[in-house]
């Protein structure tokens, strides 16, 4: 089987990814280089907003880095046919070609802008987004940061659905939610979110080349979409200043009500 990955070039991306590479399959990628992963905070912002940007993505830096490594795409996808672009060249015509030089047989995406025109309608029938975030809820973008926002850390998540014009749209194979614990952080949710979503997307890809009917769920509600744009760094001052990033001891102590997402879970 001949499965065409499209991948962010962050470690979580490369991490998540890089399993499925244990499977008996022809892998071909595209990489799209994302920016830093430590941005520059705006300039006009209060001074407990400078601290906050600056302490959350060092954090996260941290977090992940602990947890999944330094990651390199050009040493973590080493040996396959590989596509490098960028967020204003993934739809472009030499992505297309490459995508139409091989027969694919499924597709899976992590970590990338939204797949549209021609390139959308080059990818097989089957064609997979890996989404961190439980759609239709949190659809968009940083849908692992607003969960805490609104301040119901139990709803970060990943949904795996089909690939669609519409951002995070498309039905749903499976959603998971990971176990929180006491004294975990926004990036520790994060993590533990990614590692419990890798493992279901390497059993989906494993029961798909295996041959197994899957299941799916369409979307009944839009629910929410966020932007890039949406974020600003006052956003950061509920998880922070109210909670010092121990958002996840005030649910669990029963403090953030008892709201339970409701997932779709076809695997």
């Amino acid at each position: 089987m001949r499965v065409l990955l499209f991948s962010g070039s962050h470690s979580r991306h490369l991490f998540a990814l890089s399993k499925l590479l244990q499977l008996d399959a022809d892998f071909r990628v595209v990489v799209m280089e994302r920016e830093s992963v430590m941005p520059e905070p705006p300039e006009k912002i209060a001074d407990r907003d400078r601290s906050n940007f600056d302490l959350h993505f060092k954090n996260r830096l941290e977090t992940e880095s602990a947890a999944f490594g330094e990651l390199t795409f050009g040493s973590t996808y080493s040996g396959l046919d590989m596509l490098i672009c960028n967020s204003k060249t993934l739809n472009a015509k030499e992505t297309v070609d490459f995508v139409k030089r091989e027969v694919n047989d499924v597709c899976v995406v992590f970590g990338c802008d939204l797949i549209n025109g021609e390139l959308l309608q080059s990818l097989p029938a089957l064609s997979l987004n890996f989404h961190l975030g439980l759609s239709p809820w949190y659809k968009g973008s940083a849908t692992l940061f607003w969960p805490f926002f609104f301040m119901e850390p139990q709803c970060a998540g990943i949904t795996i659905h089909k690939i669609v014009a519409a951002a995070d749209a498309g039905e749903i194979l499976h959603q998971s939610v990971p176990i929180l614990k006491t004294g975990m952080g926004i990036h520790d949710v994060g993590v533990s979110t990614v590692l419990q979503g890798a493992d279901d997307l390497f059993g989906a890809l494993k029961r798909i080349i295996a041959g197994v009917t899957l299941n799916f769920t369409a979307q009944r509600t839009l629910g929410r979409l966020f932007l890039t744009r949406d974020f600003e760094p006052q956003h950061l001052r509920v998880n922070y200043d109210l909670f010092n990033d121990r958002m996840v001891n005030e649910y669990l102590s029963g403090r953030l009500g008892d709201k339970t997402p409701k997932l779709i879970a076809n695997l």
